[in-house]
């Protein structure tokens, strides 16, 4: 698993998620196969824009195919939030590069457009704990961007891209967040490319909430879990 983490593209650090590593690791064991999660320290926007960001996801990707000799069809990317849209945009980048593509993608809560459009004024900044979303995250997006690129421009809101000839992706989003509306429209778009895509939508639950307790109650997470060892057993062959 080649993970990327969230935090708006300017915080984060890629052990700030250890334990929920620990726990798929250790489920995964139970069910008879060795998982092992690369988290990748990416360059966030407070020391270089984009496209600094996806090169490091992807400099970490080809050193585990050229240098460790990992076959693609073994390799899953998965991330949450900001992660989730470092994972898309990265995947789309592979196709139009034709590097050849990972084995599935894991978006938890991922954020796939950066216009804020249909979330900047979102009511679920009332039930989700992103209740600065529309104060800090316009921020957030210009710390990103380099001059020249638009929030819209498909690079970087991979929402707005060709979606077609992914990897089959599970995605997983709550309800009562803010970015559900990213969710939904990227599995609209990426159903009619043609993809295999399973939607789970977690009832009254927060953003990143399959990332587990304290997120999330630990039936939820069990659940969760149980959701995402069965997808990785299937597409991990």
């Amino acid at each position: 698993m080649l993970y990327a983490h969230g935090g708006g593209y300017m915080f984060g650090e890629p052990l700030q998620w250890i334990a929920s590593y620990e726990r798929w690791i250790a489920k995964a064991s139970s069910r008879g196969f060795d998982l092992v999660v690369v988290a990748v320290k990416y360059r966030l926007s407070t020391v270089a824009k984009f496209p600094a960001c996806r090169e490091d996801y992807l400099a970490v990707y080809c050193a585990l195919l050229d240098e460790y000799r990992i076959p693609p069809q073994r390799i899953v990317f998965c991330g949450d939030s900001a992660g989730g849209g470092l994972v898309a945009m990265s995947a789309l980048h592979i196709k139009k590069t034709h590097m050849p593509p990972p084995s599935s993608l894991v978006l938890i809560s991922p954020w796939l457009d950066l216009t804020l459009n249909e979330t900047l004024e979102s009511p679920a900044t009332m039930t989700d704990f992103l209740i600065t979303f529309k104060d800090v995250n316009p921020g957030i997006v210009q710390s990103l961007l380099p001059p020249g690129i638009r929030p819209d421009d498909p690079q970087v809101s991979p929402l707005f891209d060709d979606l077609s000839s992914l990897p089959p992706q599970l995605l997983f989003a709550g309800t009562a967040e803010v970015l559900l509306p990213d969710s939904v429209s990227w599995v609209r778009k990426s159903e009619e490319a043609g993809n295999k895509i399973s939607f789970v939508r977690g009832k009254g639950e927060m953003h990143t909430y399959a990332m587990g307790w304290p997120i999330c109650s630990s039936s939820i997470e069990g659940e969760t879990d149980r959701k995402l060892l069965d997808f990785l057993q299937q597409s991990l062959v």
